[in-house]
């Protein structure tokens, strides 16, 4: 403007403003980390739950998973996940003959966030 305007109505129509995480903030201020990202599960260790957590945002939350690796998935792995909280809870159902490992993503629909995790399952009969 190149002069005074009495009426702050009519100064900024788009004021310009600061973004802060959570509440409706920019998606691109949170974060998502998943606990544990890597995971090896054999004849001793037959579950895991991957839990997320996002900083940077305080709304609602609601997750899914895709998983990726090998399409014989349901043969070793039974999963499945807490859409509220984004547990992800994976059981071995089945010992390969060989060495598998699957990915899972985990996605937080509200802000976009997703981070994966990796799951190694160990032939029957081999430790970690």
């Amino acid at each position: 403007l190149l002069e005074a305007v009495p009426d702050q109505n009519l100064s900024l129509r788009y004021k310009l403003t600061d973004i802060v995480g959570g509440s409706g903030g920019s998606t691109s201020t949170n974060t998502m980390n998943l606990t544990p990202a890597n995971t090896t599960l054999d004849d001793q260790t037959l579950s895991v739950s991957i839990t997320p957590s996002i900083t940077g945002f305080d709304g609602a939350l609601s997750y899914s998973v895709t998983e990726g690796g090998d399409s014989n998935i349901g043969a070793y792995l039974d999963y499945s996940i807490n859409t509220t909280t984004g547990v992800l809870t994976i059981t071995r159902t089945n010992a390969p003959s060989s060495l598998k490992t699957y990915t899972f993503t985990i996605l937080e629909e509200n802000t976009l966030q997703d981070a994966t995790a990796q799951v190694s399952l160990l032939a029957s009969g081999i430790t970690q």
